[in-house]
């Protein structure tokens, strides 16, 4: 690739002719000039080096006669490429000295290239010629080149001359401009000085323009220095022009006068590009400002007036068509945008054809037209109406322009007039009676309702006063509750009994309201009502039927409720007690069965008078369904005043009754005696201190059980018994609110070999954290699960939790056997060995060997079978079983040979007192030898102190656990103790 030297003064040429050269594919080095491209040429010899004339330095012409005076550069082809010496002899002087083309600026880049592929061409073959040297000595070169840059001088002086006198005739007009602005202009430097001002500025400062000249805004205008000096610093420091800045403030020149300008202020660069000052431009706008808040306030009242009226403003053009509409027009369709531009009969709006005949009429007339009507369907999809006025509009020459006008939303004068047309034909037509009165209580008009309910036509009704209706039944009370009700609410509602003009008293359900007007004076009172004669005798009808069975008469349960609570309140009042007593017939069944339901109902309704004449006075019978009765016995001094009533109420339940034959009912072809008997369940209030659904809920649990206990008889409900089961209730759901939340936690009690020292395990133990009562032991809780499935769930998370824990210490590093107990609910459940290896199989890390079951010796021997196989299941998995407080039990041999337990687990309260106790110590030396016997491991638990350990060791028993070793500990303390423990070794020697 050949290499091209160009050499230029100005950056813009050398990268044009780089990227002109190597886009056609040379390479190419860059000098800014002569002396820099004799350097580099010296050093990369280029195959062609092409050359500006006009260089600083050492400019084109010398560098060509050092360049051909140089024995390793002169056969490098030498091109000169100028813009400024274009005249002949500047191209002669150039070749003479040695340029092989002399080319002049611009040139078209093909052109270009021609001339550079011809040079380095003809390089290639040695036809380049050597420098023309006329035989005028070196001396008349020199002066040739004198002349040519002589010449170029004179030249540009006239050039700087001409533009010189057009910069001063420009500056000329600056100054004018600069002095005529009407704004001001000024110029700071670095310090804030003034370097020029303009009259304009210095006049609003105050000080003459000379004045200004050197000194700062602080020393001139004080005021407003620190609001300038800022801004000056922000220019300076960032190059960025601070752009329309409001400033408000008082000047020297006027300082009772406060005033506003809008100024912007420009960095100012020196000729070394460097920001030197900073320049102003300033325009006074207080005038401005006055006017527009004037304008403001101006549009603001107009717009507060038109928004207080309720019309809306419009113009149309000459062809009607909307120019302009205010704000409030916006009501009209969806908004303005949607009604500017059109006509009126261009938007979606519904007239009638004569009214839009006769409102073109009137604006082809050019007339005023008022009150044009019509409707259109809002954004809602609602019918709304607008009423318009218009004037048309003329210009000074009298020509038509156009309309103007007002327009209203008439929508609810619309709706007011639909809802008068409406209310008088509801008036006319309704069924419901309606008087008006004016506040003097003298009736001012009825309808035709009123005449059909009272018997009194409109003329006999009008002028008199609605006492003419009165009956006797309401008293002056009543009357003064209900003028009282309108004088306070407004309103009265409620059944009155009235007289029509038959004399006939009739009831009726009527409102009376008051009318005001706009300013809340009452004006007429309205009455609407009705006659409810027949709902009334309907609603004594439906109301029996709601209280009362329709078969014997008596009370139902819901009267029943009724009667009972108030039976209470009477209690609590009196002090006395009352007695539920809930009875059921029993075998009346058998007696439909056998006999047909007409025989079973007359003898419900026989038995059921029967009990109810059996009763005190003042008690209460009701059926609440089927064969059920309840009686309530109030005013009981104590329970027992109730058994005397009771075992009658059983008697005469006893009692045989005869249903006679009517002959009309099929199936009863003769007289026929049936007999049943009666169980009772009985509660006693206050003893049973609950509402009265909890008591007949008792009463009914009592009752079950007197069926139970052979019927006949009758049962006392327990209170004690009802309260422990409800507690149990409670805490086993407390219960299971723990598991759910995650309340219950595993301590864990290690145990040990008190001979060798090693710790052989660790016994999870759980407990509840309770949140109100702290640590719970498991004495607290474990009591209330026993026999309950929620025992099984509580087993599986120890079990589960305690593997968790296993694997996460020997993740740590410490693998540890460890036992939890199972309760004899969880071990004979039939899948317990299946659901064990499930836990087992999620923690696979673990060796099944490092589990142990503890089973109570009681829990094994429910079903001694069922036990034995689950204990051999597991010990098929790996896993081994522990006999817990062993001796508690039957500890018979057999039970011993039949239960595989590897492990025999003296019970704590054995080991504990035998230092004192001689039948204890025998025990557990019975027990020790037993395990030896049986080959069976043996651990004592419930170690308190050395002197117990010494004692089990001399007895043969090495291994044990209590609180003389350790209590039990959170999973995060064992690891330590244990560390500490294996240290201590307190039993090994």
């Amino acid at each position: 690739m050949q290499c091209v030297l160009i050499v230029d003064d100005k950056p813009e040429n050398l990268y044009l002719l780089r990227v002109l050269l190597e886009g056609h594919g040379y390479a190419v080095e860059e000098a800014r000039d002569g002396a820099e491209a004799l350097t580099k040429a010296r050093h990369t010899t280029p195959q062609l080096v092409i050359s500006d004339l006009l260089m600083p330095v050492m400019d084109g012409y010398s560098l060509l006669r050092e360049w051909k005076a140089d024995a390793r550069l002169k056969a490098i082809p030498f091109v000169v490429y100028t813009a400024t010496y274009t005249h002949a002899r500047d191209e002669q002087l150039a070749l003479d000295l040695g340029a092989d083309a002399f080319v002049i600026k611009p040139s078209e880049p093909d052109v270009f290239i021609a001339h550079i592929k011809e040079v380095l061409g003809k390089a290639a073959e040695g036809q380049l010629r050597p420098p023309h040297m006329p035989d005028a000595s070196e001396n008349v070169l020199l002066k040739e080149y004198s002349e040519v840059l002589v010449r170029k001088l004179e030249q540009k002086v006239e050039e700087l001359d001409v533009v010189n006198r057009a910069l001063n005739m420009r500056l000329a007009e600056l100054e004018q401009l600069y002095t005529t602005a009407p704004v001001g202009l000024a110029l700071v430097d670095r310090e804030f000085r003034w370097l020029r001002i303009n009259e304009r500025l210095a006049a609003i400062d105050g000080p003459s323009v000379a004045e200004h000249l050197g000194r700062t805004p602080r020393e001139l205008i004080p005021q407003l220095a620190d609001v300038l000096e800022p801004i000056f610093r922000r220019v300076l420091a960032t190059g960025q022009p601070q752009l329309d800045i409001e400033i408000h403030g008082v000047t020297p020149a006027d300082p009772e006068r406060e005033r506003d300008w809008v100024a912007s202020y420009y960095p100012f660069a020196g000729a070394d590009g460097m920001v030197d000052g900073v320049g102003i431009v300033v325009e006074e706008v207080t005038e401005r400002k006055r006017v527009e808040a004037e304008l403001k306030e101006q549009r603001r009242r107009l717009a507060e007036l038109s928004s207080l009226s309720s019309d809306w403003f419009w113009t149309q053009d000459r062809e009607h068509r909307f120019v302009h509409v205010s704000h409030d027009s916006g009501k009209d369709f969806a908004g303005t945008a949607e009604v500017v531009g059109k006509a009126r009969w261009e938007l979606p709006i519904e007239v009638t054809p004569a009214q839009w005949a006769e409102h073109r009429a009137l604006l082809e007339a050019r007339q005023i037209f008022r009150n044009f009507e019509y409707s259109y369907l809002n954004s809602r999809g609602e019918i709304c109406w607008n009423s318009v006025n218009g004037a048309p509009l003329f210009d000074a020459a009298g020509a038509f322009i156009g309309y103007h006008g007002t327009g209203r939303d008439i929508t609810e004068l619309k709706q007011n007039e639909a809802h008068l047309q409406l209310a008088a034909g509801v008036f006319t037509h309704s069924l419901e009676g309606i008087m008006i009165t004016d506040v003097d209580g003298t009736i001012v008009e009825v309808n035709n309702a009123f005449s059909q309910i009272t018997g009194y036509c409109r003329e006999e009704a009008l002028g008199q006063n609605p006492r003419f209706l009165q009956s006797d039944r309401h008293n002056h009370a009543f009357y003064a509750e209900f003028w009282q009700a309108l004088k306070t609410r407004g309103f009265w509602s409620g059944e009155l009994w009235n007289k029509r003009k038959n004399g006939e008293v009739y009831p009726e359900l009527m409102r009376v309201s008051v009318v005001r007007d706009a300013e809340g004076v009452p004006r007429h009172y309205v009455a609407l009502f009705s006659d409810i004669t027949e709902r009334r005798a309907h609603q004594d009808q439906l109301e029996h039927l709601a209280h009362f069975d329709p078969l014997t008469g008596l009370p139902n349960r819901l009267l029943l409720s009724d009667r009972l609570g108030q039976a209470i309140a009477q209690c609590q009042r009196s002090g006395t007690s009352l007695a539920v007593a809930y009875l059921d017939l029993d075998d009346t069944k058998e007696v439909n069965d056998n006999h047909g339901h007409y025989v079973g109902d007359a003898l419900l309704v026989t038995v059921s008078h029967r009990i109810k004449d059996a009763l005190r006075e003042g008690d209460t019978l009701a059926r609440i369904g089927g064969d059920e009765f309840v009686a309530i016995l109030c005013g009981l001094e104590r329970p027992a005043d109730s058994y005397p009533v009771i075992e009658r109420l059983l008697q005469v339940a006893n009692e045989a009754v005869v249903v006679n034959h009517d002959g009309d009912t099929p199936g009863v072809n003769a007289d026929e005696c049936v007999q049943v008997t009666a169980s009772i369940g009985v509660t006693f209030y206050p003893q049973d201190h609950v509402d009265a659904d909890v008591l007949m809920r008792h009463a009914d649990q009592a009752m079950y059980i007197a069926k139970q206990a052979g019927k006949n008889c009758y049962h006392l409900f327990d209170v004690l018994q009802d309260a422990a089961i409800r507690t149990r209730h409670a805490d086993l759901l407390r219960i299971r609110t723990a598991l759910d939340e995650g309340e219950f936690v595993l301590a864990y009690q290690p145990k040990v070999n008190m001979r060798s020292g090693e710790v052989t395990g660790a016994e999870a133990l759980i407990r509840w954290q309770h949140p109100e009562r702290g640590l719970l032991p498991p004495a607290a809780f474990l009591g209330v699960i026993e026999d309950h499935p929620i025992s099984i769930e509580v087993g599986e998370w120890v079990i589960d939790t305690a593997l968790s824990q296993m694997a996460a210490w020997k993740r740590s590093g410490l693998e540890l056997t460890v036992s939890v107990n199972i309760g004899a609910r969880q071990l004979l459940q039939d899948d317990f060995a299946e659901r064990l290896g499930q836990q087992l199989a999620a923690h696979p890390e673990l060796r099944p060997q490092n589990l142990q079951l503890e089973v109570l010796e009681t829990s094994a021997l429910e079903d001694i079978n069922k036990a034995s196989a689950t204990i051999r299941a597991c010990h098929m998995m790996g896993v081994s079983v522990a006999l817990d407080d062993f001796g508690t039990g039957y500890s018979s041999l057999i039970y011993l040979k039949r239960l595989p337990a590897k492990v025999l687990k003296i019970d704590r309260s054995f080991v504990f007192n035998m230092i004192q106790d001689p039948d204890d110590l025998a025990i557990v030396r019975g027990v020790v030898e037993l395990a030896e016997i049986f080959h069976r491991e043996v651990i004592a638990e419930g170690v308190e102190s050395r002197a117990h350990g010494d004692l089990l060791l001399t007895l043969g028993c090495d291994l044990a656990q209590g609180f003389g070793i350790a209590r039990p500990m959170p999973a995060a303390e064992l690891p330590q103790w244990i560390v500490k423990w294996q240290t201590s070794a307190e039993w090994t020697d």
